[in-house]
């Protein structure tokens, strides 16, 4: 008699600070998926709300759910790194506590990677929520042979980053780890992961992410990762030169590269998002002046149009949003 192979645990880490309510709806996504072997691991960042009762009461109803809170606010991004060290899983995966799985999201992914065994990431299709509003994400594949390509290929096309939050295999995340702290720390840490293996949207299941707490206020970022107030200038620019940072001397990930080949990826990489986000920088530059009254009326009707056509745009950095008025970690 042919034995059925054990389902392959899967841990998801939902990382929170004061989200008391809507922690339990995210939470119930996860407990309801069709993949049963699970781990669900809470990191509360030392929450000063209703948080530490809500995770106990869930951490109750199931078994497969534990808590982890942090003595002290260490930060949105130590507490990333914090409930990624917690997961056992062969296959581990985030979840922001104000989003939500389909039922099937963990299931579908897991067949994905039975096909696709180069893999790092498979993530399913990203939807953004704002009310009554729905809006798709840009998910894409990334799968070239080439480590190196994958990086510059993702950077290439990366915006509103649904693979942030895909399922990932649980020895390339430990690889990565930790997760700098930077201005578009998401964009570095999958870059990583890329490098590692190949990227895979999986269009038939969703992440429903919560596109109304989202945040575009850099100033407001900067100061919840502890990061100087200039970087908030200049945003484009600092993760441009974090990414680079990241790639020639920052992250383990990239060490088996010989040292001119590394180098020449992490400029390869700057380019990249110079040759991608061409506008952002110019206006970053341009700032000072355009702040003034009669730059802004002058160019108010341009600047609403643009708007207008593109529709309402996620940037990196979102993931800080998750931590609210934390002080910085």
């Amino acid at each position: 008699m042919t034995q059925r192979p054990t389902p392959s645990l899967v841990s998801v880490a939902i990382p929170t600070y004061n989200r008391a309510g809507d922690l339990e709806r995210a939470v119930a996504s996860v407990v309801a998926q069709s993949h049963r072997e699970l781990e669900i691991v809470i990191s509360d960042n030392a929450s000063t709300d209703a948080t530490p009762t809500v995770c106990a009461r869930l951490a109750a109803a199931d078994p497969r759910l534990r808590v982890v809170r942090q003595p002290v606010n260490r930060g949105p991004v130590a507490n990333f790194n914090a409930v990624l060290e917690q997961l056992r899983g062969e296959h581990v995966m985030l979840l922001a506590d104000d989003d939500a799985f389909e039922h099937d999201l963990v299931e579908r992914c897991l067949a994905t990677f039975a096909t696709e065994p180069r893999a790092s990431i498979v993530h399913g299709r990203t939807c953004f929520v704002d009310g009554a509003s729905e809006m798709l994400g840009t998910d894409f594949d990334v799968d070239s042979a080439d480590p190196g390509r994958r990086v510059l290929d993702y950077l290439a096309r990366v915006h509103d980053n649904g693979a942030f939050y895909g399922l990932m295999r649980a020895d390339a995340m430990r690889a990565a780890l930790p997760m700098p702290n930077m201005l578009g720390a998401d964009w570095a840490w999958v870059a990583r992961l890329a490098f590692q293996g190949t990227i895979h949207a999986q269009p038939a299941t969703q992440l429903r992410r919560s596109y109304g707490g989202a945040s575009t206020d850099f100033v407001r970022i900067a100061r919840i990762l502890g990061l100087p107030p200039r970087v908030a200038r200049r945003p484009t620019a600092n993760i441009v030169a974090g990414i680079h940072r990241d790639i020639a001397s920052g992250s383990p990930v990239y060490g088996g590269l010989p040292r001119a080949a590394r180098h020449r990826l992490a400029l390869r990489a700057a380019l990249e998002l110079v040759r991608t986000h061409p506008s952002n920088l110019v206006i970053e530059e341009l700032a000072p002046v355009l702040g003034r009254p009669g730059a802004q009326r002058a160019i108010a009707p341009v600047r609403d149009g643009l708007r207008r056509l593109r529709g309402p745009q996620p940037r990196p950095g979102r993931i800080v949003q998750r931590d609210r008025d934390a002080p910085p970690g």
